[in-house]
Formats: structure tokens, C-alpha cells, sequence
């Protein structure tokens, strides 16, 4: 429970890893239609060559620190730009005694990077430059985050909308009045967003289970059920964690994913699930709760899950479900998979975090610098 004097905020937001969640005090229940107009990107060189193979798709900074980018890149697996645009940067919510935990800005969907802008804007980047606007979900304010997914056809999005009331002028107070809250809305290209739910909660009960989209999986969106959306003990490499379920066509959680033991930090797209204990075990689970494999004493942060569902990153080490364990370097956090067998992450040093690198399971001792800074989101094959 908050406390206006902020005590409450504090103990709220330290309990546990937040995730950024969702939504918006919408006059009506429609968003506007997305644009027709194209923004204009920004090709490489080499653009109009044929790309064939692993694309990599990353996010980069912008003046201000991360987790605000304002770029979008397309890139071969040795760093080089293949396409890349800038787009206007969102804001960061202003919460006074934590901070709020901020979903990635883009998503990678049948070979393109899908990335919402500062303004609710959800583009679609393909790797010959062509781009389109997908969506429009309502983002008005500085004190608002949108997580968004895309369905494995681009057919279908779910975008949510948290709001923070404005933070307090005077000392000792975490907001000004107003409540929380959170709106979720439904898309398709082309049409205008349906909001599907509406719901506040009082500065005196902040929300606990305020939803987060992070994912499509099982022919649906899935959402975290019980974050709060700030933290003030992040976790490397690390943007969500709690139980998820499968998003119903109320706005409400529908099917619970990865059994309910289950504190999820990453999920893939036929429903296996990462899910992380108290006692620093990592464990791969199917969709019904049953163990894959475990990881065991894995060390803090840098948790990801193999596209094939087969290694996952955990701390300074890669565990399989075959048995196998590499170590990693011990300053190497995993942000994703190139591939099965290549993992993509950075390197945290007292200096802050190096450029992007590659490491290669069969080598993880030789770390390759992709010559940029940034998050990696994820890649695609081009045939």
C-alpha cells in the first residue's frame, strides 16, 4: 500500500522486479486511425544489395540515457547497417523514490521490426526500407508507457497503456492527485484502436497486478499478471518478471503459462516459458507448468531463452536441456539469440556497458564488438 508521504511507495516498489505495463485515461473507447503516410528511413550504402540470412534488429540511444532510443537499425550478423531510422523518443515517467521499469520500444514479426514511437505510433520496417504505420494507440502524456505485441501474421495488435499520476512538487510526497491506470487497447493495420478494458486504482492501492504485454505466444498475447511497474532493484539485462498468462478478449488474463510457480522473464512463441526462484534456479517449463530443464545457481541477470527453446543464458553461464553448461565471461550480460548457437549481449563494466557483442557457444571465450551501442531486440532470416 503507498503512503502520499512515500514510505508506501518505496517498500512497493522494491518487492519485487517490475515491468512496464500499460495505458490511458481515454476520452472515448476509439484511438484515431493510423496514418497512411510512411515515415522515411534511412538506408545504408549496400542497402539495394541482396540481404540473405541472420538480420539483426537493434535499438540505440539517443542523447539521454538508455531506456530511451531513438533509432531503429537493421543490421547483417558483423554489425553492419543494412537499414535504420530515427523516430521520436518516449518519455520516461517522473516517480519519485523508484523508478518505472520501461518495456523495449520494438518487436520483431514475420522479418520486420515493429516499433512503437513517443507518440503511440506503431511501425512496421522491413529490410529493403519499406516501412508502414500499423497502429496508433493513444499515448497523450509524459506520465504514460506503452508495451505493444504483434501477432505472428502482423494481423493483429494489443497495445496497454499505464498512467502515473503527476509526481508531487513537494518534498517527501511521491505524486500529485490523480490515480493510476491502465487501459488496453486492440488493433489491426489499417483501423483505428479499440480500447477492450478500463481500470484505475487509488494512490493509497497502488496496482499490483496491473497488466504488461510482452509477448504473443499460443495464438494469443500474453501479459504478466503481478508486477508493479517500478523497481528500485533491477536486475541486468532483465525488463520483466512475474507470473504471465494469455491475454482473453476481455483485456482480462485468461490461460495462466509455465504453471503457478512460475516467475517468467522471457517466453517464446509456442508458450515454453523461463521462469526464475528465489533460490537462483532457472527453469525452462512447457506451457502447462512441466519441466523442460533447469539451470541451477545461475547467478543474477542476463536471462534469455533460445529461439528453439533448447539453451538459455542465465548469469555468467549457458545451460542446455542437454546437459551442457559454458561459462561466459564474467562481465557478459545475454540480451538475446542471433541463432541457437550465438548468443548477442553486452559487456558491464564500472564504465557502463560496452557496444553490442557477439559470442559464439563453440568459442563463448571470444567476445566479437559489433561496433555499436544498444539493445538488441531480436532477428529474422532472410531467405
Amino acid at each position: 500500500m503507498v503512503r502520499r508521504g512515500g514510505t508506501g511507495l518505496r517498500a512497493w516498489a522494491r518487492s519485487t522486479l517490475a515491468g512496464v505495463s500499460v495505458a490511458l485515461l481515454a476520452g472515448g473507447c476509439s484511438a484515431g486511425s493510423p496514418s497512411n503516410t510512411s515515415s522515411s528511413s534511412v538506408p545504408s550504402a549496400s542497402t539495394a544489395q541482396a540481404v540473405h540470412g541472420e538480420v539483426m534488429v537493434a535499438l540505440e540511444p539517443g542523447p539521454r540515457a538508455q531506456p530511451i532510443h531513438n533509432r531503429i537499425s537493421l543490421r547483417r550478423p558483423d554489425g553492419s547497417v543494412i537499414v535504420s531510422h530515427s523516430f521520436t523518443p518516449r518519455s520516461a515517467p517522473r516517480v519519485n523514490f523508484a523508478a518505472p521499469v520501461l518495456a523495449p520500444e520494438a518487436t520483431v514479426i514475420d522479418g520486420h521490426a515493429y516499433y512503437a514511437d513517443g507518440e503511440g505510433r506503431v511501425r512496421a520496417l522491413a529490410v529493403d526500407g519499406i516501412e508502414q504505420q500499423v497502429a496508433q494507440f493513444p499515448l497523450t502524456g509524459s506520465q504514460q508507457s506503452l508495451s505493444f505485441a504483434v501477432s505472428p501474421d502482423g494481423s493483429r495488435l494489443v497495445g496497454a497503456v499505464f498512467t502515473w499520476p503527476e509526481p508531487s512538487p513537494s518534498p517527501g510526497q511521491a505524486f500529485g492527485p490523480g490515480n493510476f491506470a491502465l487501459d488496453i487497447y486492440t488493433s489491426s493495420p489499417g483501423q483505428a484502436a479499440t480500447r477492450i478494458r478500463h481500470q484505475e486504482w487509488p494512490q493509497t492501492e497502488p496496482p499490483t497486478d496491473a497488466v504488461t504485454v510482452v509477448g504473443w505466444a499460443l495464438a494469443g498475447p500474453v501479459v504478466t499478471t503481478d508486477m508493479p511497474p517500478a523497481t528500485q532493484q533491477s536486475s541486468p539485462g532483465l525488463w520483466f518478471w512475474g507470473h504471465v498468462s494469455t491475454l482473453g478478449p476481455d483485456g482480462r488474463p485468461q490461460r495462466q503459462l509455465g504453471g503457478s510457480g512460475c516467475r517468467a522473464v522471457a517466453v517464446n512463441p509456442d508458450g515454453t516459458v523461463l521462469c526464475v526462484s528465489q533460490s537462483a534456479s532457472a527453469q525452462t517449463r512447457n506451457p502447462d507448468g512441466s519441466l523442460l530443464f533447469e539451470a541451477k545457481k545461475p547467478g543474477d541477470g542476463g536471462f534469455t531463452l533460445s529461439p528453439d527453446g533448447q539453451r538459455v543464458t542465465a548469469g555468467t553461464q549457458v545451460a542446455g536441456k542437454d546437459g551442457r553448461v559454458v561459462q561466459l565471461p564474467s562481465t557478459f550480460v545475454g540480451q538475446g539469440w542471433l541463432d541457437s548457437q550465438t548468443v548477442i549481449g553486452v559487456q558491464a563494466t564500472p564504465q557502463g556497458e560496452s557496444n553490442v557483442d557477439e559470442l559464439k557457444l563453440a568459442s563463448p571465450r571470444q567476445v566479437k564488438d559489433l561496433g555499436f551501442q544498444g539493445l538488441f531486440v531480436g532477428a529474422f532470416n532472410v531467405p
